[in-house]
């Protein structure tokens, strides 16, 4: 929606256009192997909190960028961040019984589906009197929703917890 928007303002050039929504995919491309590192190392929850922080934030310092380099920067670094919400399916299924993970995991899923529809929303909404800047603040909610709860609510992966020898906190837990 907004690359769109952006090359008739910005007068950006077809390349620059594709660009725009191809920085993101760089940046899940890089970042998931890294969130998957960090993951092992700090613990699920940990870079779960972290990357979802990268979303919200990025996507929301989306909205400001005021030139094509830093759109790109912010798009880049929200791409990044997305590659790690996977570990929330790692924390659901190593937390999850057997008769349950399935179950738990396919509900999972449904939030990348109530997210696009959300944005798809949010556009219709605002992209023709308010502009693209309202779009990216308001994708930025959910994820800072989702980090709140995650903050709360979210815990440890037994499994990690296992792994690193903290078998108390990893029975708390299931």
């Amino acid at each position: 929606f907004v690359s769109e928007q952006l090359k008739c303002e910005w007068k950006l050039s077809d390349n620059q256009e594709s660009l725009i929504a191809s920085a993101v995919f760089v940046g899940v491309g890089i970042g998931s192997p890294c969130w998957g590192i960090l993951a092992d190392i700090m613990g699920r929850r940990l870079a779960f909190l972290w990357s979802t922080a990268m979303i919200a934030g990025f996507g929301a310092l989306t909205s400001l960028a005021q030139n094509y380099w830093q759109l790109l920067f912010v798009r880049f670094i929200t791409g990044f961040g997305v590659a790690g919400c996977p570990i929330a399916f790692d924390i659901l299924s190593e937390a999850s019984t057997v008769d349950t993970r399935g179950q738990y995991t396919m509900v999972l899923n449904y939030w990348w589906t109530g997210g696009c529809l959300y944005v798809n929303f949010c556009a219709w909404l605002v992209m023709g009197s308010y502009g693209w800047r309202w779009l990216a603040l308001l994708s930025s909610l959910p994820p800072f929703a989702a980090l709140l709860l995650a903050i709360f609510l979210m815990p440890e992966s037994p499994r990690w917890l296992v792994c690193q020898n903290r078998m108390d906190e990893a029975v708390d837990i299931v």
